[in-house]
C-alpha cells in the first residue's frame, strides 16, 4: 500500500486536526500632549510592544483646543517621541484643515496669494507651512507678488524667535501671527480670507538608532503598570 497517496479516509483525518493560532497581545497605552496643551491623556493607542510607539503619528480633531466652528474641523498631528512609566508622550508637529474649508474661501473675481515655505525655527527644525490669502476683489500681478513676498519674510523671521512646537502653537491654535499679518498686508491690498490651512514638522522624526533610548523603564513593567489590555477572540 502506498502511504504517499492520501486516501479519502486519511484526508478527512488530516483536516480534522487542530489549528494552532498563536495570538499576540494587544494593548492600550495612553498619549500624552506637551504639556503646553494640557496635562491629562487625550488618546489611546493599540500597540503590541512600546518600541513600535515610537514615530508613530496621532490625528485629532481640534475640538477643545480652539473656538470657532471652522478652526474645530481642523486635524492636529502628533509623533510620539517618548515612552515613560505613565505613558507615551507626543509633540505637536502641525496640523491640516480640510479640502471643504479651503474651498469655502476660494472664490471667482478674487487673488489668491498662495505661498509652501520652509522655515527653520530657533531648534534648528524644518517646518512646512502653507499660507493662503484671498484678496477682497482681483489684485495686480505686482501686489500679489509683494504679498507673498511679506507672508514669506514675516513668518520665517518669527520662526527664528521660538521652538518649532511653541512656533505650530502660537501660528495654528492660538493665531498670535494672524492680526500682524494682516495689518501689514492691508498696506498692499485689502484682504478678504486668510488661513494657514497646513503645517508639518519635517524634522520631528526620531533616528531608528535612538528609539530604545526614548524607552524609559522596563518594557513587561511599562505594560502591566499603564496599559490596559485587549482580549481577542
Amino acid at each position: 500500500m502506498n502511504l504517499n497517496v492520501l486516501t479519502p479516509n486519511r484526508w478527512n483525518i488530516l483536516s480534522a486536526r487542530p489549528r494552532i493560532v498563536r495570538k499576540r497581545a494587544f494593548y492600550w497605552v495612553p498619549v500624552y500632549p506637551p504639556e503646553f496643551l494640557g496635562k491629562e491623556p487625550f488618546v489611546k493607542v493599540l500597540t503590541v510592544d512600546p518600541k513600535d510607539l515610537i514615530n508613530r503619528v496621532v490625528r485629532i480633531k481640534a475640538v477643545g483646543y480652539v473656538s470657532t466652528y471652522e478652526d474645530q474641523l481642523m486635524d492636529l498631528l502628533f509623533r510620539i517621541n517618548k515612552v515613560t512609566s505613565s505613558g507615551a508622550h507626543a509633540a505637536f508637529i502641525g496640523h491640516c484643515y480640510p479640502r471643504e474649508v479651503i474651498s469655502t474661501i476660494v472664490r471667482r473675481r478674487r487673488s489668491r496669494c498662495e505661498i509652501v515655505t520652509r522655515v527653520i525655527t530657533k531648534d534648528n527644525h524644518r517646518v512646512k507651512v502653507s499660507v493662503i490669502a484671498m484678496t477682497s476683489k482681483r489684485a495686480h500681478f505686482n501686489q500679489r507678488r509683494a504679498i507673498r513676498k511679506l507672508m514669506n519674510s514675516y513668518i520665517n523671521e518669527k520662526a527664528k524667535e521660538f521652538d518649532a512646537q511653541h512656533f505650530l502653537w502660537n501660528l495654528v491654535i492660538r493665531k498670535a501671527f494672524h492680526r500682524e499679518i494682516l495689518s501689514l498686508i492691508h498696506k498692499i491690498y485689502p484682504i478678504r480670507d486668510f488661513i494657514v490651512y497646513k503645517s508639518f514638522d519635517e524634522s520631528s522624526l526620531t533616528p531608528y538608532a535612538e528609539i530604545s533610548a526614548r524607552i524609559e523603564g522596563d518594557i513587561s513593567k511599562i505594560l502591566d503598570k499603564i496599559a490596559e489590555a485587549v482580549r481577542l477572540r
